[in-house]
């Protein structure tokens, strides 16, 4: 009895585990500029939404609902924290179908410390999503794969599998325009892995149907993603990943690994890489097996692949998925490795555990990572001191043009937190012609603000030259600095007499 009770709470702590670290600090950074598009694109009625953006509307439909509980950081991004549990908790029942209750917490427990999953368990975009979807996916399908007989069996009693895979698969394509990775890794690992089987014919015909109703749901959308995919080819701004941050980037995402490899890291890295080759070699079926090494491997090369021949498009955290059959073989080879402690002798039981708690002890030490890695420009300081500042009659411009998403979302909140309301600003920028006049029109008395954010700030000197050059009589009356924006005030002294 104490052992069953034991095992009805080890998912509820896993999951409380998962969110502690989730929940923590979960407002102390203001929306950057993703995530103000999420709130900007996330209005209005879903056909509203529909072909908006570069990605497709289900995200910010569900944010669109979910507004409905509050505006703060805090409510806003406690959906992500919610879909992140969700994620957890489906891998915690494919590592039960796998290996049983051990193996299934053990992968819950690997997840809930993920630096890379708590990173996006943190932002209010679209990522969480796309890992609880895949993760849904995943679970059909490995419940498929386990046990090929019975789901050629009746259909009755298996519908439930089938309608798994197919429900997750097509809320992966609706969640990101890179999920249609998920249905060209599945359809290949499946290809691979039910070649042999007596019943590949009833096997075959079941998929095909299958991925054809996935196939069918997703065509609705064809008429906005080809538009979505033509801008996203013809002008994008990422740029071609070197080899080794790509490596980096995959090292963080399955790993936890930080963006600089020290010896620890290798080592942990390495020896995580052993125990779920481990785990892949003592699973059965074998199908099952390979499955996983393809889910995991292909999808992060394939997109890499894109780069090199469409243009860059790599971002680990577009195939956060990806990282679910890692951490699925490495929770199985932890499960067989305690198993086989303990049919050896005591010494061997001890050690075996000893490295488990380890690994798990460390990989919990490596969320610092993720707080060491991750910063968003703090938009809420900065348009908080303008407001307090800013008087009626101002100036304001931003750079780069297109944080007026970021800026407007603070700026609409001003009044809420007791400081004076701020104008919305629409499409001025601080480079080139408009910020030029800007500056020339200047009268006596005038005042202009500047934000300047991310890589594109000026130093005080180089705003002041530019000042200098295009008004004589203005000049930088001071800056402010915040985390990745800069506030800077240009005044036109009293002997202005107007715009040159």
């Amino acid at each position: 009895m104490p052992d069953q009770r034991l095992g009805r709470l080890a998912l509820p702590l896993v999951l409380l585990l998962a969110a502690l670290p989730r929940l923590w600090r979960l407002d102390g950074l203001s929306f950057w500029f993703d995530e103000a598009a999420t709130l900007h694109y996330a209005q209005g009625w879903p056909w509203d939404i529909w072909g908006q953006d570069t990605h497709p509307p289900l995200y910010y439909t569900l944010i669109g609902g979910w507004r409905l509980l509050g505006e703060s950081e805090y409510v806003l991004r406690l959906s992500s924290v919610l879909l992140s549990l969700g994620a957890v908790a489906a891998v915690h029942q494919a590592g039960v179908v796998m290996g049983g209750r051990l193996a299934g917490l053990l992968a819950a427990l690997l997840l809930a410390l993920s630096p890379f999953s708590m990173q996006y368990a943190q932002e209010l975009r679209m990522y969480a999503l796309l890992e609880c979807t895949g993760a849904l996916a995943l679970l059909g399908l490995v419940r498929l794969l386990a046990d090929p007989v019975a789901a050629a069996g009746p259909f009755a009693a298996v519908r439930w599998r089938w309608g798994l895979y197919v429900l997750g698969s097509v809320l992966v394509l609706y969640s990101h325009n890179m999920g249609f990775l998920w249905p060209l890794a599945a359809n290949l690992a499946v290809l691979l892995a039910w070649w042999r089987q007596p019943a590949r014919r009833r096997l075959a015909r079941r998929w095909v149907l299958a991925n054809g109703v996935v196939l069918l749901v997703w065509m609705a959308y064809w008429p906005a993603l080809y538009p979505q995919v033509t801008r996203v080819v013809g002008d994008f701004w990422m740029w071609q990943p070197t080899a080794a941050r790509a490596l980096g980037d995959a090292g963080f995402l399955a790993l936890g690994l930080g963006p600089v490899f020290d010896v620890v890291e290798w080592v942990l890295g390495l020896l995580m890489l052993a125990l779920a080759a481990f785990g892949l070699w003592r699973l059965r079926p074998r199908g099952l097996a390979l499955a996983l090494l393809l889910l995991w491997l292909l999808p992060p090369l394939l997109e890499y692949g894109l780069d090199l021949i469409v243009r860059p498009l790599f971002a680990a955290k577009t195939v956060i998925w990806s990282a679910l059959p890692f951490v699925l073989a490495l929770g199985f080879g932890l499960a067989e490795l305690l198993r086989a402690g303990r049919r050896r002798a005591p010494a061997w039981m001890l050690a075996s555990l000893a490295l488990v708690v380890t690994l798990v002890a460390v990989r919990g030490a490596m969320l610092n990572n993720y707080v060491d890695r991750w910063t968003k420009a703090d938009w809420r300081g900065a348009v908080a001191a303008l407001a307090l500042d800013y008087r009626p009659g101002d100036h304001i411009m931003l750079n780069p043009l297109w944080e007026l998403m970021s800026y407007n979302y603070y700026a609409g909140r001003q009044s809420l937190a007791g400081r004076p309301a701020l104008p919305p600003r629409q499409s001025e920028n601080v480079s080139g012609g408009p910020f030029a006049g800007e500056v020339a029109r200047l009268r006596a008395g005038d005042r202009l603000w500047v934000l300047n954010a991310l890589r594109y700030r000026d130093t005080r000197e180089d705003m002041e030259a530019n000042v200098a050059a295009l008004q004589p009589c203005a000049a930088v009356a001071g800056v402010r600095h915040f985390l990745d924006v800069d506030l800077f005030l240009i005044v036109a002294h009293a002997h202005c007499e107007g715009g040159s």
